[in-house]
């Protein structure tokens, strides 16, 4: 029988799964893309940032899939997901959880459990998600934290993605208009009146 997976060191990991693939193009042809790679908290700050930055959703297209593209004048910036945080991999049981971490932000801590080596999300009076399920909301990138013991988590992007393409699905909205339904959702949720509140 094998050892159960060390969640512990999983959890402390999270700042360094690479969760998007990123892409850096300019209007002028004589510039090259410029590909990289970002965590799901760094997308989820850059995209942060971006809202703050730039107000309105003509500056930001986001995909059903969960790619997401960021206009800033003639650059490009576009943020494509790991096959592993993809929307449609979402369950009931994580998009429970992530709403239960968006309702409690700022609140949400890792933290190990009474005569446990592993890590949990403590929600406050919401409860403690268990260490199997935070080590499924990590391997996804459904939610952003820097990993160590006491850090805050919080729905990254990827997390707040998946909720609405959920959502879209479960309403029986029409495909098409998804990508534009998604974009909107990542302006409210990331702009700056919103954030903390």
């Amino acid at each position: 029988m094998t050892a159960p997976p060390d969640l512990t060191h999983l959890v402390s990991k999270a700042a360094t799964f690479a969760s998007y693939r990123t892409s850096t193009y300019d209007a002028d042809p004589m510039v090259r893309s410029v590909p990289g790679t970002l965590t799901s908290a760094e997308a989820t700050s850059l995209v942060a940032s971006h809202v703050a930055r730039y107000t309105g959703q003509r500056w930001i297209k986001a995909e059903a899939y969960g790619a997401v593209t960021l206009h800033q004048g003639t650059t490009r910036i576009r943020l494509e997901p790991s096959l592993n945080n993809t929307p449609k991999k979402i369950t009931n049981r994580q998009a429970d959880d992530l709403l239960i971490i968006a309702s409690v932000t700022g609140r949400g801590l890792l933290k190990r459990m009474p005569r446990s080596p592993y890590l949990s999300i403590s929600c406050g009076l919401y409860g403690v998600i268990p260490p199997a399920a935070t080590e499924k909301l990590i391997e996804r990138g459904y939610i952003a934290t820097s990993g160590k013991e006491g850090a805050s988590v919080t729905v990254s992007l990827a997390g707040h993605i998946a909720i609405a393409w959920r959502a879209l699905k479960l309403e029986a909205v029409p495909a098409g208009q998804w990508a534009d339904s998604i974009t909107e959702t990542i302006v409210d949720v990331f702009s700056p009146e919103f954030v903390g509140a």
